[in-house]
């Protein structure tokens, strides 16, 4: 069980989160399209499990029955939601938000390296299970599936170590199967700082623009006021 004073201490502030959420309903003039918010709903259903965690932790004796891990795992599961409050202060954060159009404007290219990444994962499985047919070490790939994680694991250069080739030519095709990997990571990566940089720099002078026609007492065109609403041409 939990120390009681972490236990009191994620009660309260639930209970601080739970009045604000409450007070912003109040407020919202359009409740509807207040509940259909996404961030709104994954509050929503944070507290319902926490409530619901606190209870079973006070009264865990009456808590027997059969299905309790399946319901204590659902409501785990929702409790996890929480999470998504990040999100809430991403919205606020310049720096996140030029982050997120630099992924979108290159949407493209990490769609193309996802699908050449596969494709070529289920390429280098399928020659490393065929040359490791014949291998006699303990440590073999029981099925073409364990060689595709074999392949992703090697081509993200993370390298569990779990599985591994034996033989010679084991040991060229994991050679290649890393290099390919590292290349095809780089290409995309490249253009997605590219973005990022343009998505900064034009920030940079919008923030610098802003500031002068404040300075003469006029204020930003209203179609510049946000990040997100870069000129296409400049994209």
């Amino acid at each position: 069980m939990p120390h009681p004073v972490l236990m009191i201490s994620d009660g309260i502030f639930n209970f601080i989160f739970m009045v604000d959420w409450l007070l912003r309903l109040y407020s919202c003039p359009n409740k509807r399209e207040f509940m259909m918010g996404f961030l709104n709903i994954s509050d929503l259903v944070a507290w319902v499990a926490i409530w619901n965690i606190l209870w079973i932790e006070f009264y865990r004796d009456v808590f027997h029955f059969k299905g309790a891990f399946f319901v204590l795992f659902v409501i785990g599961t929702l409790y996890a939601s929480r999470i998504f409050r990040v999100f809430r202060l991403m919205q606020h954060n310049c720096g996140v938000k030029i982050l997120l159009l630099a992924l979108k404007s290159s949407a493209r290219e990490l769609c193309i390296l996802a699908i050449t990444f596969a494709c070529v994962s289920v390429i280098f499985a399928f020659l490393l299970y065929m040359s490791e047919l014949q291998s006699t070490s303990n440590i073999r790939f029981p099925n073409a599936l364990t060689a595709i994680w074999w392949a992703i694991v090697t081509m993200t250069t993370v390298g569990y170590g779990d599985f591994y080739p034996t033989t010679p030519q084991g040991y060229c095709i994991g050679a290649l199967c890393s290099l390919t990997g590292i290349l095809l990571i780089a290409l995309p990566v490249a253009v997605t700082s590219s973005n990022f940089s343009d998505f900064y720099n034009f920030n940079k002078f919008r923030a610098k623009y802003q500031e002068a026609l404040t300075r003469e007492g006029k204020q930003i065109p209203e179609h510049n006021k946000a990040v997100s609403e870069v000129p296409a041409t400049y994209v």
